[in-house]
């Protein structure tokens, strides 16, 4: 009798810890924010070409309809420094870089400014 339960405490054991790595690794958030997205659109928190972008993707629902991350690169270090990267895979100069600026890492091509970035996103969602 004492094998059985040490054989279903260690059972139980093995459950739980499978189920707290899954809650810890799973994806996290919605279409806007999935971390898995191929798409990232880097902006800037005062940015007015960035807000043009925003009020655009709001009216428009594109956060349900396209999945992408963004991340704001004036605040954080890291997300501008992964900017410059991305950039730099698009032949793009350090002191040519602006946002709001768009990577769409599935076909490896960067989008510069509110024109080409809409573009895009209306392609993307079926906008015509």
């Amino acid at each position: 009798m004492n094998k059985n339960k040490i054989t279903y405490g260690i059972i139980a054991i093995v459950i739980v810890i499978i189920a707290v790595g899954a809650i810890i690794f799973w994806p996290k958030g919605g279409a806007s924010n999935s971390q898995n997205s191929d798409i990232i659109l880097y902006y800037g928190n005062t940015c007015p070409h960035c807000k043009i972008v925003e009020d655009f993707i709001s009216q428009n629902n594109i956060a349900q309809k396209v999945s992408f991350q963004n991340k704001e690169v004036y605040q954080d270090k890291n997300n501008a420094l992964e900017l410059a990267v991305k950039a730099q895979k698009c032949s793009i100069a350090t002191d040519s870089i602006g946002v709001p600026f768009l990577w769409d890492g599935a076909n490896s091509k960067c989008y510069v400014g509110e024109p080409d970035i809409t573009q895009f996103f209306k392609d993307k969602a079926g906008i015509k």
